[in-house]
């Protein structure tokens, strides 16, 4: 099964210290041109499946299905939907990437943090 934040140069990480467990994101290649820094930003601030599944897919899906969507904002990430592209601001710079392929990232994304721990392997 192809995960498709792995096109978008993404590694989500189960990390274990000290016997605690922590799940993050990072970039798979730093180098990387387009390398999705501010995808990999915003989605290390999300902690919680739920807010993914409640709040930011149905914004995701308004846009989708040409309705009116809210940026949404987490810290100093924004991002704002055209419909067909969404825009990922941070840092002063904007990655575009189609919403479809977005919604699928954030669904990845809420499977794994809802998923067990995996002595910290990568996904």
């Amino acid at each position: 099964m192809t995960l498709i934040h792995k096109n978008y140069n993404l590694s989500f990480i189960n990390n274990i210290f000290k016997g605690h467990s922590s799940k993050t994101c990072d970039l798979i290649n730093k180098y990387a041109i387009p390398n999705y820094i501010n995808l990999s930003t915003y989605l290390i601030y999300l902690q919680f499946a739920d807010d993914i599944i409640e709040s930011i897919i149905p914004e995701v899906e308004n846009s989708l299905n040409d309705k009116s969507a809210e940026d949404i904002s987490v810290e100093t990430v924004t991002i704002s939907f055209d419909g067909v592209n969404s825009n990922i601001e941070w840092n002063g710079k904007t990655e575009v990437l189609p919403t479809v392929d977005f919604k699928i990232i954030l669904q990845e994304y809420a499977d794994f943090l809802q998923a067990d721990p995996m002595n910290g392997t990568k996904i």
